[in-house]
């Protein structure tokens, strides 16, 4: 049977310490007699077995703790508890916040060792939903959560936390887990919906321009800030323009030409942001343009007449397309086919007849139009105008001589007026 004596004791010492036993006996009392670790087994007879009586003079064994762990002092130099002393975390795992791609840090424990206790046991471990289940991350089982395992790929929170245990003499205690830290990444805005287009006539109402966006995993604020450009690639900010709603008093119907307007959706949290840029729409204005017509006068039936003529001009910033259309003034009708900047009016009959052109400025389903100002053709005929046809013949010989007055322009020489020879025309207008 193994002994033990000791000469005096004290807390965290023992002066003139001397075990006999056999090792066999040792083995089964102590965690290693052999290397001097006279700790005892879960299973050691010593255990519980002791003289209470001690305790009043021994109050605590070599490791530090209180004699008479159960219901009775243990023989030997220490006391067995079952239950080893927790860790004690001093510092824990920083909350952090992150944009989606960015770097991220690692994440750092330290746990005080209590008094007789081995090295510790880490183990880090990852949460997604909110703390409610936790996962072991494989390889983590340093005081350090390396930055490789806090993926910053994907927006959202993850929850990370260490659990540290102790060990002696092949048992193990309580696991004690630090708080645990939030890691926030947030990303960019995804837009759902963007300004549209739209095209006005010079001061038409203009609609407002609208966005609609969330925050990838719902993590952020979304805030708004207008934008307005004269060229699609040099953007100025919009003054108090910051809802998610531009109002139509910043858009300008009053000046034809093109403008681009675009809203930034920022998403931001614990002072980092993200932000994401709407399409631009394209806002154009156009006007009506100025018209000025040239041409009309009299002419013979018959008669080519010098063309129409409609100059039109817009202003080099208006952004639609010129076409034409003439129209009959005086019928007030449109003239079909007669749509380019000319127009050849009909000499065939006698009469009077006012024409007009409208220029209209056209884009995408929009238009703005001037007419211009009616032009009078005069046709032979009318209006006190008599036209006279004066048919001579010449026999070949240079005498030109009367032959017969007609009302008509054309005439046919009698067959049997042989030799008379060649036959003209003198047209005359009167009075």
């Amino acid at each position: 049977m193994a002994t033990w004596s000791a000469s005096s004791w004290s807390s965290g010492s023992a002066n003139n310490l001397t075990v006999t036993g056999n090792a066999t006996q040792l083995t089964a009392l102590f965690v290693d007699a052999a290397n001097g670790n006279y700790r005892l087994k879960a299973n050691s007879s010593a255990i519980n077995t002791g003289n209470n009586s001690y305790a009043t003079q021994i109050p605590c064994d070599l490791d530090g703790n209180v004699r008479i762990a159960s219901s009775t002092i243990d023989i030997g130099a220490y006391e067995y508890d079952s239950n080893l002393p927790s860790p004690t975390i001093s510092s824990h795992p920083a909350p952090a916040t992150y944009r989606q791609g960015d770097t991220s840090t690692a994440l750092s424990v330290t746990a005080t060792r209590p008094a007789s206790l081995g090295n510790p046991t880490y183990q880090w471990q990852r949460s997604t939903n909110g703390g409610s289940t936790w996962s072991n991350i494989s390889g983590a089982t340093s005081a350090t959560l390396a930055a490789s395992n806090i993926s910053t790929n994907t927006a959202g929170e993850t929850h990370y936390r260490c659990a540290i245990t102790f060990t002696r003499d092949g048992r193990t205690s309580s696991s004690v887990n630090s708080n645990p830290a939030s890691i926030k990444v947030i990303g960019a805005p995804n837009i759902t919906k963007q300004p549209i287009l739209a095209t006005y006539v010079q001061g038409e109402s203009a609609a407002p321009l609208s966005v609609e966006a969330n925050a990838p995993a719902n993590l952020g604020n979304l805030t708004y800030q207008w934008q307005q450009s004269t060229n699609g690639s040099t953007w100025n900010n919009l003054t108090n323009q910051t809802s998610a709603t531009l109002a139509t008093s910043q858009i300008s119907t009053i000046t034809v030409g093109t403008t681009y307007y675009r809203c930034v959706v920022t998403n931001s949290l614990d002072g980092k942001s993200a932000s994401t840029n709407s399409g631009s729409a394209r806002i154009d204005v156009i006007g009506a343009p100025s018209v000025t017509i040239f041409g009309g006068g009299t002419y013979l039936i018959g008669e080519t007449p010098t063309p129409l003529l409609a100059t039109a001009t817009k202003s080099a910033a208006d952004p639609g397309s010129l076409s034409y259309q003439w129209y009959n003034h005086t019928t007030g009708t449109e003239i079909t086919g007669a749509t380019s900047a000319t127009y050849i009016p009909p000499t065939g009959a006698a009469g009077t007849i006012e024409y007009f052109c409208r220029v209209f400025n056209k884009l995408n389903g929009k238009e703005d139009y001037t007419d211009s100002d009616p032009v009078t053709v005069l046709g032979s005929g009318q209006d006190g105008v008599t036209v006279k046809y004066l048919w001579q013949s010449n026999r070949g010989n240079g005498n030109w001589g009367p032959l017969e007055q007609v009302s008509s322009r054309t005439y046919t020489p009698p067959t049997d007026n042989v030799g008379m020879g060649l036959v003209g025309q003198i047209a005359s207008r009167s009075p």
